[in-house]
């Protein structure tokens, strides 16, 4: 298997993946397809060149955490 980091040329492809994600298995995530589908392709360009330790659009990938629910959407998250 090869991994590598998304990158801006991947703006294109990456919202239809991200997209199907979040309708397949919403609870997985901290945002909605609602909230992502009218992302303009720039935006998604903007935060995939982003460089930092954590994940894609900004997200840390831990190896473990605890998760907590957030009362108005019934959504867990990661605490920081």
């Amino acid at each position: 298997m090869h991994t590598r980091r998304l990158k801006p040329a991947d703006a294109k492809t990456f919202p239809a993946l991200r997209l199907a994600a979040l309708q397949e298995a919403p609870a997985a995530f901290g945002s909605s397809y609602d909230e992502e589908k009218d992302f303009q392709s720039s935006t998604i360009e903007q935060r995939l060149a982003e460089k930092s330790d954590s994940g894609p659009f900004g997200f840390r990938i831990p190896l473990a955490s605890l998760i907590q629910p957030i009362a108005r959407t019934g959504k867990t998250v990661h605490p920081s």
